[in-house]
């Protein structure tokens, strides 16, 4: 059964022309690391992350990861680069679009 999450993500994610899709809710995102159909599928909560870089040696990201008090985790997976910035940037236009959105409907309730 789909739900109306599964449909606002499919539009907004096709609005910025990317297949990957994670789950956004404004400031909170919380990314696959490739197709969710692969096997190897991780998601992570990219608003908690500090850096993320290419390890050239295997091929795989590292991420810094912020944990609660201060502790910082260093996480490493098996993706490119280039297709975990594609999934992330997609990700920050979609929670733009959402808390664009948010704060026009805000706007028009409060002001109309």
């Amino acid at each position: 059964m789909r739900v109306v999450q599964e449909y606002e993500m499919e539009v907004h994610f096709a609005k910025v022309g990317c297949q990957t899709r994670g789950y956004v809710a404004g400031h909170h995102r919380l990314v696959p690391t490739c197709g969710s159909s692969n096997e190897q599928v991780i998601y992570y909560m990219v608003h908690l992350m500090e850096d993320a870089s290419e390890l050239e040696s295997d091929k795989r990201v590292e991420m810094i990861m912020n944990g609660r008090e201060g502790d910082k985790y260093h996480i490493q997976i098996a993706t490119s680069e280039r297709t975990f910035r594609r999934i992330v940037s997609a990700t920050d236009e979609v929670a733009n679009d959402q808390l664009s959105l948010f704060e026009y409907w805000m706007y028009r309730l409060c002001c109309s």
